[in-house]
């Protein structure tokens, strides 16, 4: 009651407000201008008394700064709050957001036109439950069954010891029954949540005075996060290993405000679900609203000599891995350190043949990694600087490694290992005006930086 009685918010036509707190008093203050995302969610209890929990969002992945949040406003007022903060340019009007109801005439809603770009699909759900975390998610679920069990008296570490007793079964296929209905049962978990969770998703453009992506979703807790697109500066597709055969594929932008971390998945910047990686190549393209399909093109490839490069790393670990079976007594330590070199050269290969980078048009298209392929289009008008990198077992390979610095995504997509010339050229061709005055051309005489 405390809470509720001394929140306050204001809009005005700089800024977003709020002010909280008894004994300590919190004033918090959003420029209108830096907001990236408008974020309403409702749970169960939520929806059951008409309530959304609004989040705005103004570069806080990015900068630091903390998102701001009303927990909880009614389901008039979220839906105003969206259409003041995110979907129109003109001046916050006056009435509030149940004048603005009740009285059309004073102020008139915009029509916004909205085109659909994706909607769910039950092929989805086969890439959403196929994950390591489905024998964690068994794991957890017999777990909280054992400790259910034991408030009725059941004791279930002798009904287990029962059951082996009737296993006709040796150890080790016992061991592997139990673990493929352990993933049974986890993928089962997975599939009840991805359909809650994406339960009647659509992914819509919606055009108005700002033009919005929109993503709406859930069953039990419902969602819709809103992004402006004039944040937007790019697309990242990522493909993991072992799912890599199945084409499964995450899909995220790369925007100003919106963190863009591989393993850092947030609502803002994740605008589909785990889909085959045609869908999500559509998608992108559809999102980036160009015609010349930069997900399509053939990327250029890079030197052997990356390869080689992988290779040395492999074999440098393994050597580690059989060093300490050597120095140990188990007797598996062999197996498992040549278990490790296996890998190793494995993920030297995969991180190799996925090295590319091109230049489209308006983008720049970059993709590495091994276990985790990520291919990145990036508007070459957002690019504020490079980093060129050279260590010295590059050098001798005669290879370069460079980083496209942006303010939004991770902050830097990195073309890594390619041919020292070939980045040369391929970052001065992409942003002349920073990197031409750094060259040594042997004829300019006013020089930034002068070689030695």
């Amino acid at each position: 009651m405390w809470r509720w009685w001394k929140t306050r918010y204001r809009i005005t036509s700089t800024h977003v407000e709020v002010r909280t707190g008894l004994a300590v008093r919190n004033h918090r203050s959003i420029r209108r201008e830096r907001i990236r995302s408008v974020d309403t969610h409702a749970r169960l209890r939520h929806r059951l008394a008409r309530l959304h929990v609004v989040t705005i969002g103004a570069g806080q992945q990015v900068s630091g700064e903390s998102a701001l949040t009303l927990d909880a406003v009614s389901t008039t007022t979220a839906r105003w709050l969206r259409r003041e903060l995110l979907e129109t340019a003109r001046a916050p009007s006056k009435a509030t957001p149940h004048e603005a109801a009740s009285r059309p005439n004073e102020v008139p809603p915009r029509t916004l036109a909205e085109r659909d770009i994706a909607t769910i699909k039950p092929a989805w759900t086969v890439h959403n439950i196929f994950t390591v975390w489905a024998l964690l998610m068994a794991g957890g679920v017999l777990w909280g069954t054992y400790w259910a069990v034991q408030l009725f008296g059941v004791d279930a570490p002798g009904v287990v010891e029962r059951v082996l007793d009737w296993n006709p079964y040796t150890a080790p296929t016992a061991i592997a029954i139990g673990l493929a209905l352990m993933w049974v049962l986890g993928v089962g978990g997975l599939a009840l949540n991805h359909i809650a969770e994406t339960w009647r998703f659509r992914l819509v453009r919606v055009d108005g005075d700002t033009t919005v992506l929109r993503t709406t979703q859930g069953l039990f807790s419902t969602r819709e996060v809103n992004r402006d697109v004039a944040r937007i500066r790019g697309v990242d597709i990522g493909e993991p290993l072992l799912w890599r055969f199945m084409g499964t594929a995450d899909t995220n932008l790369i925007s100003t405000g919106l963190t863009g971390f591989t393993f850092a998945k947030t609502a803002g910047s994740t605008i589909l679900p785990r889909t085959h990686v045609s869908l999500a190549r559509r998608v992108a393209h559809d999102v980036l609203d160009t015609a010349h399909e930069p997900l399509s093109v053939d990327l250029t490839r890079h030197p052997h000599t990356a390869l080689r490069r992988r290779f040395g790393w492999a074999l440098a670990i393994g050597a580690v891995a059989f060093a300490g079976a050597w120095l140990t007594t188990w007797p598996w330590a062999f197996v498992i350190a040549g278990g490790v070199l296996a890998l190793g050269l494995g993920l030297a290969v995969a991180s190799f043949t996925a090295l590319g980078h091109a230049l489209v048009g308006p983008f720049l298209v970059v993709r590495s990694g091994g276990w985790y392929r990520s291919t990145s289009v990036l508007r070459r008008d957002a690019i504020i600087g490079w980093t060129l990198r050279q260590s010295l077992l590059q050098r001798r390979l005669g290879l370069m490694s460079a980083m496209a610095s942006t303010s939004a995504g991770t902050g830097g997509y990195w073309i890594r290992d390619a041919a020292e010339h070939d980045t040369l050229g391929f970052t001065v061709e992409n942003s002349p005006h920073l990197l031409r005055p750094f060259l040594d051309d042997g004829q300019s005489t006013d020089r930034h930086v002068m070689s030695p």
